[in-house]
């Protein structure tokens, strides 16, 4: 299987999987999914155990697409092999990782918010490698503009990361009903958290669509 045909399984499971995914939250809460505010592990019916056991199936597909496509940097031979190869490891672990943003919901607030925190830097940290390679291994000037690309795009995730100002992404505020004790997080209608692991998600899928039309891996 060529790495265009495996992009295409790749993308088209994604987004299949992503529709199911939205059709599952409408059918169960007679409302539109929000990307914005909304976080991966919800595109779920609650109702309909068959469509939610065909999201992961196809979801599931669209991750090992990924976690192939991450193999191949580890058997071809190019110059720079080591930082190939590392590149692919770091691939493999974060579509691993990826899933648990589909999966670990706010009954393990802090599991989830540690997940979260691992994916956002491992796709800092596989967009500088990859931009770095791309710009190491020069042929003409397209592959000038996707190592800039990446290195632009793990510029800003790293600013998310550690700047003060914006590394509070990850913080919820919860709030008590004081006539039922009952305790919940905060949701408003653009959740920093959300937000951030479906912009990472969604730079993580498109890493591959950069990968795949490079010819320098």
């Amino acid at each position: 299987m060529n790495k265009i045909n495996l992009l295409i399984i790749l993308l088209s499971s994604f987004i299949i999987a992503l529709i199911i995914g939205l059709l599952s939250y409408f059918q169960d809460k007679k409302k539109m999914y929000s990307f914005l505010g909304m976080f991966p592990f919800e595109l779920k019916s609650n109702n309909n155990p068959l469509l939610n056991l065909i999201f992961r199936i196809v979801l599931a597909l669209s991750i090992s697409a990924m976690s192939i496509d991450a193999i191949y940097l580890l058997i071809n031979n190019i110059s720079s092999v080591f930082l190939t190869k590392t590149l692919g490891y770091l691939l493999i672990v974060s579509s691993i990782i990826l899933i648990t943003m589909f999966i670990i919901d706010f009954k393990s607030l802090n599991t989830h918010i540690l997940g979260s925190s691992i994916f956002v830097t491992f796709v800092f940290i596989d967009y500088l490698f990859f931009g770095y390679i791309a710009l190491i291994n020069l042929n003409d000037n397209f592959f000038l503009y996707q190592g800039i690309i990446a290195i632009v795009i793990s510029v800003i995730l790293l600013l998310i990361i550690v700047y003060p100002s914006l590394s509070s992404w990850y913080k919820m505020k919860k709030t008590r009903n004081e006539k039922t004790k009952e305790e919940k997080y905060e949701r408003k209608r653009v959740n920093i958290l959300a937000l951030l692991e479906w912009i990472s998600i969604f730079l993580f899928v498109g890493l591959f669509v950069l990968i795949s039309l490079s010819n320098i891996i």
